[in-house]
């Protein structure tokens, strides 16, 4: 430790001898011991240096303490001061590098009036301010992380009270229905009883009957039996009539009780992706202090110019860079960017597609994965998927998706093999793909007769914004692209990008944001060609 350190007298040191010094002296700079600071003080080429313990020499900084009178170069004492490059010099240092400047100073004269010029009482003011604006600013994050905590707990009972409320009410709907189906099965259910009694009435009436004509064809004379087969013919025809009223009636017609949940109920599972959007409003926030001087001891105090040490930047870390810098030349804006993390709706894709690794990669072919249910909201015409999180304003939101393509056997000319882009809900499900419906915007790669290759093109607006070779249509021809798309719903435009070559590709302007757009992705000709494609969202870009 530093207060263990024991310091050796130089003078003796330099004679053999080890003697604990006690005084450092300025100007020599070394130690003195007892015995030689009495010598030091009564000679005198040094009885007007100046010195100090051994014990405040060593309070002061260790940069001061390294800073010394003597030239490193060369060995000799700074006896002259630059005022061109603010260094002092020794006499070797003016015929090296300073045999051009003009305002040279003896650096005694500069060094004379230092402790007591007003550099001194500013810097220290200064250093007080600084140290002062440092526990405000420190008071002030402490004050705002109480109030985001505040903000936070708000926020939860604002979530939890709406949570309530829509418990509240889908239970008091749930009763109602409830209520409505016990209703009508009890009413259904007393009919169908009253009849039951009354047809077992009716039956106990015929079975009666049917008694009375055994026993009179046993034992009545003809002409009894002739009076009673009139009788009970009438009874048995009114028997009769009765149940071809009951058929032709609607007593006993089949009640099913069915029941059809709203599209209303269904559409919150579909359409409503979250509970309301978290933001982070910012404020400008005022320094406090008066830090502002600079330089205030240049003309008074030598300054020694250091080159400081810089770290060689990573390649990873430097392509990062570049690509930040041709992704937004404001780099204010990039902390603004929301990396929203989604994935693709399997449930909705459509059934000659693949959604697969947890909804974070597509195929163009189905993978035979039996679907688990009927779902009205898959599509039937647009072959692919659309993800499961919206854009919507204000907000500036970033993806990438690793395309991968492999030709199996050549397209057929002008043929679609993929389709990446953003939609409304309303356009996606109109035709196979999104290419030029409304309020769609999107990147196609398609066989291109001229190139003799699957090329991605980008139109908006009727006019053509990008047209580029991915791979030769040749079989076993393959290729990887890694897309970056970042879609500013505040400006309304969608930028893509070539992520590993750092290139701007295109950006599509007046891109219509005033309603939630849908990332999608679809593929065609599983038999020609292969195309995956891997989205990385949200936390799996850093």
């Amino acid at each position: 430790m530093e207060s263990l350190r024991t310091d050796l007298c130089t003078l003796c040191t330099d004679d053999g001898i080890s003697n604990n010094a006690v005084t450092w002296c300025t100007e020599c700079e070394g130690f003195l011991c007892t015995d030689c600071e009495k010598h030091h003080k009564r000679s005198k080429a040094s009885k007007e240096h100046s010195t100090m313990s051994t014990v405040n020499y060593h309070t002061l900084p260790k940069s001061i303490r390294e800073t010394s009178n003597r030239c490193k170069d060369h060995d000799k004492k700074y006896e002259l001061y630059c005022s061109s490059h603010a260094t002092p010099c020794c006499i070797q240092c003016i015929a090296d590098t300073h045999q051009k400047c003009q305002d040279m100073k003896p650096l005694a004269d500069i060094l004379r009036e230092v402790k007591s010029s007003a550099a001194i009482p500013l810097l220290k003011n200064d250093l007080k301010d600084l140290k002062e604006s440092f526990e405000e600013v420190i008071k002030h994050i402490g004050d705002r992380i109480k109030a985001m905590s505040s903000q936070k707990g708000k926020g939860i009972e604002e979530i939890r009270s709406m949570r309530k409320l829509l418990d509240e009410h889908f239970d008091k709907l749930e009763r109602e229905i409830l209520g409505d189906i016990n209703d009508k099965h009890s009413k259904i259910k007393s009919k169908l009883a009253e009849l039951v009694k009354e047809m077992e009435n009716r039956a106990k009436l015929v079975g009666q009957l049917e008694d009375e004509f055994s026993t009179m064809t046993k034992y009545a004379t003809e002409l009894q039996i002739y009076v009673g087969m009139q009788e009970l013919e009438k009874a048995a025809s009114k028997e009769a009539k009765f149940l071809e009223d009951l058929e032709s009636g609607r007593k006993l017609h089949d009640k099913n009780i069915e029941i059809k949940i709203l599209s209303e109920v269904y559409s919150v599972l579909q359409d409503v992706y979250s509970f309301g959007k978290i933001s982070i409003k910012s404020t400008p926030y005022m320094v406090p202090g008066k830090i502002g001087r600079k330089d205030q001891a240049q003309l008074l105090v030598p300054h020694v110019p250091t080159v400081p040490k810089t770290e060689p930047i990573q390649p990873s870390l430097m392509k990062n860079l570049e690509f930040l810098k041709v992704m937004n030349n404001d780099p204010d804006s990039i902390p603004q960017i929301r990396q929203m993390r989604f994935f693709l709706d399997k449930e909705t894709a459509h059934k000659d597609v693949s959604v697969l690794e947890k909804g974070t990669a597509f195929a163009n072919n189905a993978q035979d994965v039996p679907l688990k249910s009927f779902n009205s909201n898959r599509h039937t015409r647009f072959k692919g998927a659309r993800g499961t999180h919206v854009f919507t304003q204000p907000g500036i939101y970033f993806y990438e998706v690793i395309l991968d393509l492999k030709i199996a056997t050549p397209l057929q000319e002008n043929n679609i093999a993929f389709e990446i882009g953003i939609a409304r809900k309303s356009s996606i499900d109109e035709k196979k793909y999104i290419e030029g419906q409304p309020y769609s915007y999107s990147i196609v790669g398609a066989h291109h007769p001229a190139c003799e290759a699957v090329c991605v093109h980008v139109v908006a607006d009727k006019k053509s914004l990008l047209h580029k070779t991915l791979v030769k249509n040749k079989v076993d021809e393959e290729c990887r692209i890694v897309l970056g798309f970042l879609l500013n719903t505040d400006i309304g435009t969608w930028e893509i990008y070539n992520i590993e070559d750092g290139e701007n590709l295109c950006i599509v302007h007046n891109v219509n944001c005033e309603q939630p757009l849908f990332p999608v992705v679809s593929g065609y000709n599983p038999l020609q060609i292969q195309v995956t494609a891997k989205f990385v969202t949200g936390s799996s870009l850093l």
